[in-house]
């Protein structure tokens, strides 16, 4: 893999669901103001440093072949589905991910998915999914599902509604 760092600033939209930007680097930051989907395709393991999608467009990380880690400032939406799969590695969330009203989704193909930071998705579905692993919670983040010294409410209400699914 690559030591470079993809730096990609735009109002209307990085990449697209049906054509996503190939990269290889070893770390993201993206940030779209506008309107349009943020979408990459990434040759091996990549960080994502930060995301942030000001509008509804929905935020698509893929690698074919490689750990997709969670770091930094996180991951920041609106209300477009956030979704990141890891093609034939695990996917490990230390930095939180957040939508105002978009589904969350995310897959580690080949490798356990590992929770260390928040996940929160107003209103929308929470869909985690490890195909050849397990889905753990990271010692460091056993209390993920806490906001504070008290149990986060908007995720009991995800949970209490059929809407996280593992």
């Amino acid at each position: 893999g690559s030591a470079a760092l993809g730096v990609l600033v735009d109002g209307a939209g990085i990449g697209s669901a049906s054509n996503a930007i190939e990269t290889q680097v070893a770390s993201l930051h993206l940030t779209n103001s506008g309107h349009g989907d943020v979408s990459i395709e990434e040759a091996d393991a990549v960080t994502i440093d930060s995301i942030a999608q000001g509008t509804s467009g929905k935020v698509q990380i893929t690698t074919r072949n490689g750990v997709i880690t969670v770091g930094g400032s996180g991951i920041a939406a609106t209300s477009g589905t956030v979704s990141l799969y890891a093609g034939r590695a695990a996917l490990e969330v230390n930095a939180a991910i957040t939508t105002t009203g978009g589904d969350v989704s995310l897959t580690a193909e080949g490798g356990d998915l590992t929770l260390a930071a928040g996940l929160q998705a107003a209103g929308g579905d929470v869909r985690l999914r490890s195909v050849f692993g397990s889905v753990l919670t990271a010692d460091s983040a056993n209390q993920w599902l806490k906001a504070g010294a008290d149990y986060d409410a908007r995720l009991a209400w995800l949970m209490e509604n059929g809407k996280f699914a593992v």
